[in-house]
């Protein structure tokens, strides 16, 4: 058998495996617990402060403050429910309401 025959047999195998598994699949929707959600954005500012608040899906996530007057940093206060949350955040920033994050290097 000459040497060409040989290879093209041994190439057979690998093209019936790529062509199975080229095959799409299909389509099964969204992953649970991901469905469309709709986002918000909403600013509020006035003398003292601006607030920007990210709402998904009617839920508050994220709440950052921004001081306008004073050496005072901005900081952020996290949704109660958990989302985000720093693990082992037991600094004494936590209020009965959500804990406050100050960044400190901004990238």
């Amino acid at each position: 058998m000459p040497m060409r025959a040989v290879h093209h047999l041994l190439c057979l195998p690998g093209l019936a495996c790529g062509i199975a598994l080229a095959q799409a699949l299909p389509d099964s929707g969204p992953p649970p617990g991901h469905s469309q959600q709709r986002s918000e954005r909403i600013r509020l500012e006035d003398a003292g402060s601006r607030i920007d608040e990210l709402r998904v899906g009617g839920q508050t996530r994220i709440i950052s403050v921004q001081p306008k007057i004073g050496p005072m940093p901005g900081y952020e206060v996290q949704s109660p429910d958990g989302a985000l949350r720093r693990a082992g955040s037991q600094s004494g920033a936590e209020t009965a309401t959500a804990p406050r994050v100050w960044n400190i290097l901004k990238f």
